[in-house]
């Protein structure tokens, strides 16, 4: 199951975090440094005790590409607007359209900067990222980070996911493991546009992934 997949992809590495935090406290000197790596492990260490209380769980309200709602506001009501405009970060993305305000929810389907892939059909996101630019918003807010005001971070993310599928393709015909084809592949032409790209390589989810798509063909 997808869900339990990624839910393990960030939940398996904490406890390993959580021992290499305890032994960077021990072995820090500089008293400000010692508290910066404290509060970084206590934070981890609850992480992962709270990590058996979680159950990864599908929804059990669905739709197949859009659905209406209406909020009673004081002066009517709010229409909002579910939307699923094609497989992108997961199987199931939906974005949330208020037509009104002109803001525009993406979740992890658009963030602005690279987002997680190990769910992702890197093939089809660029194509559903078409359906997000043709709605008519001022303002589209991410899973993370700020309320961005600009589409160019969709065209770029669409020429990094569409180049990222076309390099990965040729090093999966050539027979280049995922784990090798993510240290090698070059995505620096894109570095202007995502700060995060300081060399050759990429996320290995995100390779593990792709290769799982081409595989599947």
């Amino acid at each position: 199951m997808l869900e339990e997949n990624t839910f393990r992809s960030f939940s398996d590495p904490v406890p390993a975090t959580v021992a290499n935090l305890e032994r960077q406290v021990a072995a820090e000197n500089d008293p400000r440094r010692r508290q910066e790596l404290e509060r970084r492990h206590r934070v981890q260490r609850d992480y992962m005790n709270a990590i058996p209380e979680v159950t990864p769980t599908p929804p059990n309200i669905t739709l197949q590409d859009k659905m209406t709602l209406f909020q009673v506001v004081a002066n009517g009501s709010r229409e909002i607007r579910l939307l699923h405009l094609g497989r992108a970060h997961t199987g199931g993305d939906v974005v949330i359209f208020l037509p009104q305000e002109r803001v525009v929810f993406t979740g992890d389907m658009m963030l602005p900067g690279l987002a997680y892939m190990g769910d992702g059909h890197v093939d089809e996101w660029p194509d559903s990222l078409e359906g997000l630019k043709a709605l008519d918003f001022d303002v589209w807010l991410p899973g993370h980070g700020p309320a961005m005001r600009s589409k160019q971070p969709i065209d770029n993310f669409q020429a990094y996911l569409r180049d990222l599928w076309r390099k990965a393709e040729v090093l999966h015909r050539n027979r280049i493991s995922w784990e090798e084809a993510s240290q090698e592949i070059d995505m620096t032409d894109h570095a202007d546009n995502f700060p995060q790209i300081s060399g050759p390589g990429a996320d290995s989810r995100a390779l593990r992934r792709i290769y799982e798509l081409l595989d599947a063909r």
